[in-house]
């Protein structure tokens, strides 16, 4: 066989296992040869530890899938026979994203807007709040506070208050009355809603139908309760036990501890459980807490709450535990 260079080889395009290749050992006085059997046996062992570390690492199987889920509480092997779906990582996440969407869905949620004084003295203009739900969903409006926050002068505003409703909509869900747009102390209305057509894909805005409000320096702010449901689907029924509503109160400083932590014994013995906190202002705060008292006890029947520093006035918790 004539001298050739590598790239002169004629090509073998499926190489056997018996076949050789040529090993260059810088150590050895000449190239050498290893056939493909033995590079792979080589290569075999160190690949095949990897594999394991991941499927023990992740607790998966010895084909790389999820292991029988049959004791698990909110995902079995019952819901992938339903869903049509292999036993896979990927479609566990899918199964429970699907269970996560349904159960927020579910719930009722809170959003807080706030009408700038410049949005007020324009109002005449609608002002959009809330965008677009999404193709054939709608919002369900369940509940409005309103607070004016009077600044030192109050608005001026026409008999027809100011609508709530949704975009381009001829009628309102809720009127903050002319009464309470002309207040000249800072106060809470809490609106329930009247009859009116829901659309669906529409967002929501805030208008005084009768012109711009006048004179007043100060704002307002709109705590909404509300839904996004399909058109016109009833959402799947949530068959896990329901939750319970254990515990809410108000408190102050003086409640705290020497560290500004706020203990409550909810003594529901459960980690299943979410924390709201409203200020003083009645604006809802993201509440730093951990299980257990304040040295990390009784974590299944203790929360305790971080504030960092004293707080102003009254505050208020609200629990909501799945024991």
């Amino acid at each position: 066989m004539p001298d050739l260079r590598v790239c002169q080889f004629p090509l073998k395009a499926v190489p056997a296992l018996t076949d050789y290749t040529i090993v260059s050992d810088l150590t050895a006085a000449v190239d050498q040869r290893s056939s493909f059997a033995s590079i792979i046996a080589l290569e075999s062992a160190p690949r095949i530890a990897a594999d394991n570390l991941i499927k023990t690492g992740t607790g998966l199987d010895a084909s790389g899938n999820c292991p029988a889920m049959n004791t698990t509480v909110y995902l079995t092997d019952a819901d992938f026979a339903a869903a049509g779906l292999a036993r896979t990582v990927v479609n566990a996440i899918k199964l429970l994203d699907a269970a996560i969407n349904n159960n927020y869905n579910l719930q009722n949620q809170f959003i807080r807007l706030d009408l700038t004084n410049a949005d007020i003295l324009g109002l005449g203009t609608a002002k959009l709040k809330m965008a677009s739900p999404g193709a054939g969903k709608f919002y369900n409006i369940v509940c409005i506070t309103a607070r004016n926050s009077f600044g030192t002068i109050p608005f001026v505003c026409g008999a027809n208050g100011i609508d709530i409703r949704f975009v381009g909509a001829t009628d309102y869900f809720v009127r903050l009355t002319q009464a309470f747009a002309q207040l000249a102390v800072t106060r809470r209305d809490i609106y329930r809603g009247v009859n009116c057509v829901a659309p669906l894909a529409t967002g929501i805005e805030v208008i005084a139908t009768d012109g711009d409000l006048t004179n007043g320096d100060g704002t307002i702010e709109l705590l909404i309760e509300y839904q996004i449901l399909q058109d016109f689907v009833t959402p799947a029924e949530n068959t896990s036990s329901c939750c319970i509503v254990p515990l809410t109160d108000t408190f102050t400083a003086a409640d705290l501890t020497a560290i500004f932590n706020l203990e409550i014994n909810h003594g529901w013995a459960s980690q299943n459980i979410a924390v709201m906190v409203w200020d003083n202002l009645n604006n809802f705060i993201v509440a730093n807490y951990t299980f257990g008292d304040e040295a990390g006890a009784d974590t299944t029947n203790w929360i305790t709450i971080n504030f960092g520093a004293a707080i102003p006035g009254t505050y208020r918790y609200f629990l909501m535990i799945k024991p």
